[in-house]
């Protein structure tokens, strides 16, 4: 039977049938219309039908008491409890996997639950919540089953020898009791008399260590009886102390010098405990003023720092720290050194002088030395 087949195609239909004419190996564009035709579309599936849940409209929600009070175990289908609290749950009676709390079953939850289309209003009225002593009853029976034989001993050993017979935190020992309603009946800790002088003579864990006693019970022995914790006391400060009477009176220098201690330290000790000097003016003997002027004019006349320091008072480092500070730098700090300065250095240092000895000696920075003595050992 031969059909003619008159098709007014548009360019982008004519090309997509030209390439469905080599894919099929034909030679006319009939042929594949033909064939396309013949083909059957496959039927389309038909939509899954979705469930009659209009029963629900009419159903009132259910509360979280009224919940919790028909909830119902997976094991036993008992309602009340679940599978984590039933007595019959163990080896034979695993739990099941999760079922819903109005029939026990599983598959569906409470929301879809059509096992009991009893109405709301006839349904038996929830049991009564249980009484504190019911509940301290089913906490005691868990305690059983999960810590045996601890019940007896609550109250009667300490709450740290049961927390390291069962592994757990004396906290925990110590909530347990408190649930159960079970007081502290052995003898709470004394502490030894011998060990009282020995308080706040040496550290608190030292001291724990030496007696054998806990460290909690040494620091509140300590605070019941208002004794201050140990404290680092340097040798310095205890000759400070010592001499307290002169400290503020004279300078810092002075004080050290009587005491045998360093300036710094005298200062730091009189920071710490608030001490101000009274050295306000010159007339005290061991008091110092520099006068700048003089440094100044000293050192325009050629004066070395050592030289300033004997004539206007003070140490090399002080005058040199004046003179820093007023902008007054010498020449030969950027000239490079002499030979005969080269061999002043290599003398003095083999004679065990140090670089800073030597760079006083100079009148050099410290780091021109450093650097001459750096560069002849390489």
């Amino acid at each position: 039977m031969n059909v003619n087949l008159n098709l007014n195609l548009s360019p982008e239909d004519f090309a997509a049938l030209s390439r469905k004419a080599e894919e099929l190996g034909v030679d006319s564009i009939e042929e594949v219309v033909r064939r396309l035709a013949l083909t059957k579309p496959e039927p389309k599936p038909e939509p899954e039908p979705k469930p009659n849940l209009d029963w629900l409209q009419d159903r009132e929600p259910w509360s979280p008491q009224a919940h919790r009070s028909r909830r119902r175990c997976s094991i036993c289908s008992r309602p009340g409890h679940y599978a984590s609290h039933c007595p019959k749950r163990g080896v034979d009676n695993p739990p099941k996997r999760r079922a819903c709390s109005n029939c026990g079953q599983s598959g569906h939850n409470v929301a879809t639950c059509r096992n009991d289309p009893t109405p709301r209003n006839e349904r038996p009225a929830p049991p009564p919540p249980p009484t504190p002593e019911q509940v301290r009853e089913r906490f005691a029976r868990n305690l059983d089953i999960r810590y045996p034989s601890m019940l007896p001993r609550l109250g009667r050993d300490t709450d740290i020898d049961i927390a390291a017979d069962y592994g757990i935190s004396r906290q925990r020992v110590h909530q347990i009791r408190n649930r159960l309603g079970i007081e502290c009946s052995y003898e709470p800790f004394v502490f030894p008399d011998e060990f009282v002088p020995l308080l706040g003579t040496m550290p608190d864990k030292l001291l724990a260590a030496r007696t054998g006693v806990n460290l909690s019970y040494i620091r509140a022995e300590r605070k019941k009886r208002g004794i201050e914790a140990w404290k680092y006391v340097s040798p310095s400060e205890e000759q400070l102390r010592a001499a307290a009477n002169i400290l503020g009176v004279l300078s810092d220098p002075k004080v050290a010098e009587v005491v045998g201690v360093p300036p710094q330290a005298v200062f730091k000790f009189r920071q710490k405990y608030g001490i101000k000097t009274k050295v306000i003016s010159p007339k005290h003997k061991d008091f110092v003023r520099i006068d700048y002027d003089e440094v100044a004019r000293l050192f325009h006349e050629g004066k070395t720092d050592g030289e300033i320091a004997k004539a206007v008072g003070g140490t090399v480092g002080t005058i040199t720290g004046i003179r820093n500070r007023l902008r007054l730098l010498r020449k030969e700090q950027g000239t490079p050194l002499s030979d005969a300065e080269r061999g002043e250095i290599t003398r003095l240092r083999g004679e065990g002088h140090s670089l800073s000895e030597i760079a006083r000696r100079l009148s050099r920075p410290h780091a021109t030395v450093a650097a001459f003595v750096r560069r002849s050992k390489g």
